[in-house]
């Protein structure tokens, strides 16, 4: 073989390689012009962080393959049925601080526990009252129930205005009671019975001091304020509740 056919076979050799590191070093750039900046790790990672943070809605979980929890289903019902008390403030945190400690453990409990199926502010701002006999003293049920009704006896004497409108207070010698045990009959609620006893002796103690005595008149202008507000912006709702009686 020509010296001349050797240096020609080198030279085509040569100018392929050449070709091939060209191209790769350009696709190299042109890669890195397109991806954003920081680690890829890190971008993956940010963008993982942001996927798990975004709310998602029962709906919105079966669309991307996953079950909405018995709790999410509940609270997207809740949602789809709103009550005058979800209106109102999802903190009394300034008012609880006075509070004895076993009553605000049981605050801390409602927007923990009651949270997971509908808003804290629904029993928060609730027209429901239940007497406070020293409920957490009283291990009896017989005796407390007694307790109880001669406390609404004595109401409707001392305080017969308690009962004349269903839209500011709800008075009932077990109506907290009743409602919690509701609550913790339905689907998807982790609620345990020490929980349950605890939210239940802050929601009675809690509506003897907001509701009634020195605080009656500042609470039936809320709740008025709330009916009133709840009428504006739910009014299809609101016929709904007031025919049953339910606002």
């Amino acid at each position: 073989m020509s010296s001349s056919w050797k240096n020609a076979k080198f030279d085509v050799v040569t100018m392929r390689w050449l070709a091939f590191v060209l191209a790769v070093s350009a696709a190299t750039i042109c890669c890195a012009a397109d991806a954003p900046a920081g680690k890829p790790d890190e971008q993956a990672a940010a963008t993982s962080e942001k996927e798990a943070a975004r709310p998602r809605s029962p709906a919105a979980a079966s669309e991307k393959g996953g079950k909405p929890s018995a709790a999410e289903i509940e609270k997207q019902k809740a949602l789809q049925n709103p009550y005058p008390n979800d209106l109102g403030s999802g903190e009394i945190d300034a008012l609880v601080k006075g509070y004895p400690k076993d009553f605000q453990e049981g605050y801390k409990l409602v927007n923990a526990r009651c949270a997971q199926c509908h808003l804290p502010q629904r029993p928060l701002h609730s027209r429901f009252l239940e007497p406070y006999v020293g409920d957490e003293k009283v291990k009896d049920a017989a005796q407390r129930k007694k307790l109880k009704d001669a406390k609404i006896a004595e109401w409707k004497k001392s305080n017969p205005e308690l009962f004349e409108d269903l839209t500011v207070w709800q008075a009932e010698g077990n109506i907290w009671e009743r409602y919690v045990k509701r609550m913790m009959s339905k689907p998807g609620c982790k609620m345990t019975k020490d929980e349950a006893r605890k939210i239940w002796l802050f929601l009675v103690y809690d509506s003897n001091q907001r509701k009634i005595g020195k605080s009656a008149d500042s609470w039936k202008a809320h709740r008025k304020k709330l009916v009133e507000d709840f009428k504006k912006q739910y009014p299809e709702r609101y016929e709904e509740l007031e025919k049953q009686k339910d606002l």
